[in-house]
């Protein structure tokens, strides 16, 4: 890695492959890892995902390593395989692979645990379950902080946390991870590769909070994209979108339509994934304001998991569209941004809505409470009922296939809803609940 560390890419990849081919021809496992691992990164870089699932699943991370003389990069080869999958939208294989990655990270590379918690968090985020999505972060943040102010990961884990809290208001997570972003951005310790979802999220937390300019600075900054490097399909599905319409806004199409087409270039190489192509349509269609395009983008990503993009999506194309259909596309994803619990998103639609002379039926599903047992997530219940049975958080991260650190921001987030604060009486609430309700049904 030291060739791509200095640029010099074609030279790295070669010597990568050559390093592959012997260590595979003698049977030097740590070797092939960690070949493999630097070209799966190299092609994660350059959009080749396809390549990063073969590189991945072909590497004998399940081997018994025999020297010690180098790193051990299990963890990198199936971080990289979990992200890769997510991009191709195959998020149930992508959370097996998350599993592994956990457990190698929790045995053998701690220092991988926060992108192992950022990874899942993020996937879980595109999904649109935000509470879960939060619960893994703040665990993966815990870890970080336990690491250090240099841990690898935390501005990721940060990033995504920042823009949870935008979607929720939440002031005091979001002025925590602005004022840690900012001052990690300026002190220059944000990878490269890191920037562009950094800036998404800032700029996603200074339009919140009033300030245009800084937020179309992010923005503009966030899509200014390497040719050859332009990362991950995923990433550019979340940053790609924000930064057109902002290049839009300023007048800039020409760049515009430039991001877009290097967002073609990548989309193609995913023909499988509905996403790839809904993204592909949606870029177009905002660099040059069409409508049809985006409305056509939409039924990408019904085909994908990923229901914040549909939410998003939808919203665009109804903007886009105007009149009933319009109004029909924005109450949809305003449904879908309501049972992500994103109220700063559904009353910004409700707002559009308004000046279309349309108020929202509120036939469908409503808003969890914030407080109390109704306010408690699947995962939380079960969490509960766990911890009922006299589990540990530890043996109840096992029975969910998560993490202890997870398990404990799932429990902190319960404590603060019902309004406990220990373990025996949280248990002694849910008996007492449990025992009313025998009595009600007899």
């Amino acid at each position: 890695m030291s060739r791509l560390s200095v640029g010099k890419v074609d030279p790295a990849i070669r010597d990568a492959e050559a390093a592959l081919e012997i260590s595979t021809r003698v049977g030097d496992a740590r070797g092939a890892v960690m070949a493999a691992s630097a070209l799966a990164q190299i092609a994660l870089w350059q959009g080749k995902t396809n390549r990063v699932i073969e590189l991945c699943e072909q590497a004998p991370t399940g081997a018994e390593f025999e020297s010690a003389f180098a790193p051990d990069l299990r963890g990198q080869v199936h971080l990289f395989h979990a992200l890769a999958l997510a991009d191709s939208d195959r998020f149930d294989e992508a959370e097996t692979i998350s599993r592994t990655l956990r457990r190698v990270c929790e045995t053998i590379v701690r220092g991988l645990l926060p992108h192992a918690h950022y990874e899942r968090g993020a996937r879980l985020y595109r999904a649109g379950a935000f509470d879960e999505a939060r619960a893994d972060l703040e665990a993966g943040f815990a870890v970080a902080v336990d690491q250090g102010p240099a841990a690898s990961g935390r501005p990721l884990v940060c990033a995504y946390l920042l823009r949870l809290a935008v979607h929720a208001e939440d002031i005091a997570l979001g002025e925590r991870m602005h004022e840690l972003l900012s001052s990690d951005l300026a002190a220059k310790v944000v990878a490269y590769h890191e920037r562009s979802q950094c800036r998404w999220a800032l700029a996603a937390y200074e339009q919140w909070r009033g300030d245009d300019a800084t937020a179309a600075d992010h923005l503009t900054r966030s899509v200014r994209l390497v040719p050859g490097f332009l990362g991950n399909i995923s990433v550019l599905g979340l940053v790609a979108p924000d930064g057109i319409k902002q290049l839009v806004a300023a007048g800039d199409t020409r760049a515009a339509e430039e991001v877009a087409e290097q967002i073609e270039q990548q989309a193609d190489r995913l023909p499988r994934a509905p996403s790839a192509r809904g993204l592909k349509l949606r870029c177009r269609g905002l660099a040059t304001s069409d409508g049809v395009l985006v409305r056509e983008a939409i039924e990408g990503y019904r085909g994908s998991p990923k229901r914040l993009d549909l939410a998003v999506v939808l919203e665009e194309a109804g903007g886009l569209t105007g009149g009933r259909d319009g109004a029909t596309m924005l109450d949809e994803a305003a449904e879908l941004f309501t049972q992500m619990g994103a109220s700063r998103d559904v009353r910004r639609i409700e707002a559009i809505l308004r000046t279309l002379g349309v108020r929202r039926s509120g036939k469908g599903q409503r808003a969890r409470p914030s407080i109390g047992w109704d306010s408690l997530t699947p995962t939380e219940v079960t969490v509960v009922d766990l911890l009922c049975e006299g589990l540990t958080n530890r043996q109840v991260g096992e029975r969910l296939f998560i993490s202890t650190r997870t398990v404990d921001s799932h429990v902190s987030h319960v404590f603060r809803k019902l309004g406990v604060s220990s373990r025996t009486e949280l248990v002694s609430m849910a008996v007492a609940r449990r025992e009313q309700f025998r009595e009600g049904a007899q």
